[in-house]
Formats: structure tokens, C-alpha cells, sequence
């Protein structure tokens, strides 16, 4: 033990009395400190990353309106093509509230504080809107179609890029991350199946007639519908497993989400995939499928807000976490500090009373000690 302590020993041999114990306090007080920061600053870096996440659902709130009034564009400018005149004012509206969402998105990316460094997709979409609002009126009807499903398409991988960017993709809190990914991907992409189906059966309206693969094509993406709507259900009691009254809201939703699809699939199986002759208008059409999908965007608008409130609960969580940790660690230092101080002061007092008491027994005047007087032998 004595060779093992040796080392020490000789090291604090070197040292004078204060010397000593100021060593002692850094070994003791900077592996603390280094401890408390790195847990601070843990906690500092989960509530910058939740309120990155925060950030992509601002982009989402606009991009889910490209999702939506693309989409209409779509279907009111495959009417117009196919003879339906009466949508042409609709269409001229409509324009006019995608670029609004196109101005809000370009103003977030334009801010330092709600950048998320997609500049170049966004510049991109909007040139892509910017074709189809200069030429679709003069494109057949299947060349619109296309090309505004592939500037949705374009706008679905937008979603994602939010997604990686802020941060919602890597989310480690399963109820965050699943309902991050419903509004992310599973549920748009249901949605942008469903405006396919109203875009191609406005369409079919309008001209009168339906081909075999346009019944087999409406046919899937039916089939597409619902089981994408069955992986957003799913997902949804994943991301609600801990919490019934969330779970219970959304479930509400959902059904009655489902059950608008599941008309809307008997409306489109009667009026087109059984039908021998096609006998629906383009505005019936047109707004019984709106009527479906919009439920199903009540849906994406419901769940939106709730995921905002997980995110503001755990950056209120983190905050009250670094205050109370951050006031232990200082506490606990100032403890060990007074302590220290104190066991310092302790020691120096009985050294100084130990010096003083060696002194006074050299000098024959220690307490309790008497001189003795002998009295001359008579």
C-alpha cells in the first residue's frame, strides 16, 4: 500500500499546505463541472433539435396546400379540357391560392430564424407551377394530367426533404416519430391517390366516356387508397399507445376519414368501373371526391397541431429539466466548495493551535503545568 501511495505522497511532499488542498479541489470540482455541462448541454442540443422539428411543421402547413390545391388544379383543368367550360373561373381562383402557399414557403426560406435550406426544391416547384399555370390550358388532357402529377409527386418528395431537414425523420420519441411520418408520407400520399382518382374521373365525366384501363386504373388507386389509409391507422395507434384521449381523437377522425373513402369507392364503382355508360356530371364528380378527400384532410389539419403540442411539451420538459439540473450542479459545487472551505479552515486553525501549544511547551508554559518550589532544608 505504501509503494502504491508513494507517488502521491511525494508529489504532495513538494507542495506547500494550501498548495495541497488546491489540487485536491480541482481534481474534485473540474470533473464535476466538466459532468454538469456535458448534461446541460445535452439537454440544450434535444430542445434546439425539437424546436427544428417545430420548424418543418410550419413548412408542412404549407406544403399539405400545394398537396391540396394542386390536386384540385389538376382535376378543374382536366374538365375544362374535356369541354366543361364552367370550371374556368374556378380554375383562375385556384391559381391564385397555390401561389399564395408558394410565396408563404418562399418568405420561411428567405427568414435565417425559419430556414431550413430548401431553397433550390422550392425554386423548382414553383418553376414547374409556373409551366403548368402558362400552358395547361392548351395541353391535351392527358399531357395536364401527367404533368401535374409529376409537380406533386415532386411536391411529396418536398415533404420528405422537410422531414430529413428539420429533423422529424430521425425522431427518437415513437409517438412524435409515427405521427411525424403519418403526416410526412403515409397520409399524403393517400391524399394524392385520391386526387389522382377525382382527376381522372372529372375528366371521364366531362368527355363521356371510360376506357378499360381507365376502370382498371381507378380500380387501383382505390386499392391504393385504402391501404394506405390502413398504414396511417396503424401507425396512429403506435404514435398513441401511451396516450388514450389522443388516441381516441384521432381514432375519431380517421373512421370517419375511411368511411367518406369507402362512399366515395361505391360512388366511383357505380358510376364508372360498373357503369355500361358514363351519366355523372364533371361537378358531381368533382365534389363528391373533394368531399372524401377533404375529411381526409381534417385528418392531416387534427393531427398536426397535436404533434406541435408533443414537441412544445418536451421543450418545456428539457427546459425545466436543464433549470432544476443546472441549479443541483451548482448547488452541489457550492456545497462541496463550503465544505472544502471549511475543512480548510478547520485544519489551518488546529495547525496554528498545535504550533502555538508546541511553543508554549518549549518555553516550560504549557496549560496544567506547574513549577515546583522546594523549601530550603532547615
Amino acid at each position: 500500500m505504501n509503494s502504491f501511495l508513494a507517488p502521491a505522497a511525494a508529489i504532495m511532499n513538494r507542495m506547500r499546505y494550501s498548495q495541497k488542498f488546491a489540487l485536491i479541489t480541482l481534481i474534485v470540482f473540474v470533473p464535476m463541472m466538466i459532468l454538469a455541462t456535458m448534461l446541460l448541454q445535452r439537454i440544450h442540443d434535444e430542445i434546439n433539435v425539437t424546436r427544428q422539428e417545430q420548424l418543418g411543421l410550419q413548412y408542412l402547413k404549407q406544403s399539405r396546400q400545394l398537396l391540396q390545391h394542386i390536386a384540385q388544379h389538376r382535376a378543374m383543368t382536366g374538365a375544362y379540357l374535356n369541354g366543361d367550360q364552367s370550371f374556368q373561373s374556378k380554375i383562375m381562383d385556384k391559381r391564385g391560392t397555390v401561389d399564395a402557399a408558394f410565396t408563404k414557403l418562399k418568405e420561411m426560406e428567405s427568414s435565417e430564424n425559419t430556414r431550413l435550406e430548401l431553397n433550390s426544391e422550392l425554386s423548382a416547384l414553383q418553376s414547374k407551377w409556373e409551366t403548368i399555370k402558362n400552358s395547361s390550358m392548351s395541353m391535351s388532357p392527358p399531357e395536364s394530367l401527367k404533368t401535374h402529377t409529376a409537380l406533386l409527386a415532386d411536391v411529396l418528395d418536398y415533404n420528405a426533404r422537410i422531414a430529413d431537414n428539420s429533423q422529424m425523420s430521425l425522431d427518437g420519441h415513437a409517438d412524435a416519430f409515427y405521427l411525424g411520418d403519418i403526416l410526412t408520407n403515409k397520409l399524403p400520399l393517400a391524399l394524392e391517390s385520391l386526387g389522382q382518382g377525382r382527376g381522372l374521373g372529372v375528366s371521364i365525366a366531362a368527355k363521356g366516356e371510360i376506357t378499360p384501363e381507365q376502370k382498371t386504373k381507378i380500380s387501383v388507386l382505390l386499392d391504393r387508397v385504402n391501404i394506405a389509409i390502413q398504414s396511417v391507422k396503424f401507425e396512429a395507434k403506435l404514435a398513441t399507445k401511451h396516450d388514450v384521449g389522443l388516441q381516441a381523437k384521432l381514432d375519431k377522425g380517421f373512421e370517419e376519414g375511411a368511411a367518406a373513402i369507402a362512399m366515395l369507392t361505391n360512388f366511383y364503382t357505380t358510376a364508372f368501373i360498373d357503369a355500361t355508360a358514363i351519366q355523372v356530371k364533371p361537378n358531381e364528380v368533382f365534389d363528391t371526391a373533394t368531399f372524401a378527400i377533404d375529411k381526409s384532410f381534417e385528418n392531416y389539419d387534427s393531427a398536426l397541431p397535436e404533434l406541435g403540442a408533443l414537441y412544445n411539451a418536451r421543450i418545456a420538459s428539457g427546459t425545466k429539466a436543464m433549470w432544476l439540473d443546472g441549479g443541483l450542479a451548482v448547488a452541489v459545487l457550492g456545497l462541496v466548495a463550503y465544505m472544502f472551505g471549511g475543512l480548510y479552515s478547520s485544519i489551518e486553525t488546529n495547525i496554528v493551535q498545535t504550533g502555538q501549544a508546541a511553543q508554549r511547551l518549549a518555553g516550560g508554559t504549557a496549560p496544567g503545568r506547574r513549577r515546583s518550589h522546594h523549601s530550603p532544608h532547615h
